[in-house]
């Protein structure tokens, strides 16, 4: 593709961002009620999914992820210990208890086409569509494939804020699905893998290649790594609300020397894909 085609997509692109922020509203897939929240403090969380069979066929994977809105009342927060630490130990159960009394409100991207059957040598694009999160734990199962999660990891509010609007845009019906989507991404037609990581589009499009089912996902993780706060500690209680526990899904983790060098110095994004793949 020629710089000239790259601009213009990327222009059009941002043309039709700017019209999603103005006319969307944006409409939650889950609120859990809550007893004592009265929607005054905020955090935000997300959850990177991946789809696989133990013989990794594309055709039977997928990528997705779950950002949610945790609501609370001010002075209603108890102390926040680690739902699990590095070193695997439980917490006290404090942050579970508050966490019980907070608001949630959840929002996925998970994008296949829209009759959830992946073809991977269709020529042209097709009919996407957004799925929520219990229809792809659902559509994992249906194709006997293991289901991987990264996180629930603590995010800054601009990049729920970004998730929202790139599941405005890929809901818009402007863009179709396409598992190879090279020439059409992103303006066009989008895959799975890059219909989560194209939410940061500021420093251009990560570009994940042969990369699909776990190892995709756990690039896209170590790519939003410099939207997290404090990636070493996960929060298992929004998994819970969410009803994950009714699902066989393996918990996984950020690779340690990722986390070793966003420690010492966060990292910026192309910094941290670079210490992904070396």
């Amino acid at each position: 593709m020629d710089d000239r085609h790259e601009s213009s997509l990327y222009l059009r692109t941002q043309e039709l961002t700017s019209a999603l922020l103005v006319n969307h509203v944006f409409e939650p897939e889950g609120t859990l009620e809550s007893i004592t929240c009265d929607g005054t403090c905020h955090d935000f969380f997300m959850m990177i999914f991946s789809a696989q069979r133990a013989w990794n066929r594309p055709k039977y994977t997928h990528t997705f992820a779950t950002f949610v809105k945790a609501t609370s009342r001010p002075g209603g927060m108890l102390a926040r210990p680690l739902s699990k630490s590095p070193s695997g130990t439980e917490s006290n159960g404090r942050e579970s208890m508050a966490g019980e009394r907070r608001l949630l409100e959840s929002h996925t991207i998970s994008w296949l086409a829209a009759k959830k059957k992946v073809c991977l040598f269709r020529f042209w694009p097709e009919p996407g569509k957004n799925f929520d999160l219990t229809t792809s734990l659902e559509w994992a199962l249906s194709v006997r494939a293991r289901i991987s999660m990264w996180g629930p990891y603590q995010i800054r509010p601009g990049f729920y804020e970004k998730a929202l609007v790139q599941k405005a845009r890929l809901e818009s019906g402007a863009i179709q699905y396409k598992v190879w989507d090279a020439g059409y991404r992103p303006a066009v037609a989008s895959s799975c893998i890059h219909g989560v990581c194209d939410i940061d589009q500021e420093g251009g499009l990560l570009w994940t290649w042969l990369r699909y089912g776990e190892s995709a996902s756990r690039r896209i993780a170590v790519f939003f790594l410099p939207w997290m706060i404090d990636p070493e500690r996960t929060h298992a209680w929004v998994g819970d609300r969410l009803g994950l526990a009714d699902y066989p899904i393996i918990n996984r983790e950020l690779p340690a020397g990722c986390l070793q060098l966003n420690a010492k110095k966060p990292l910026a994004r192309t910094a941290a894909v670079q210490a992904f793949t070396s």
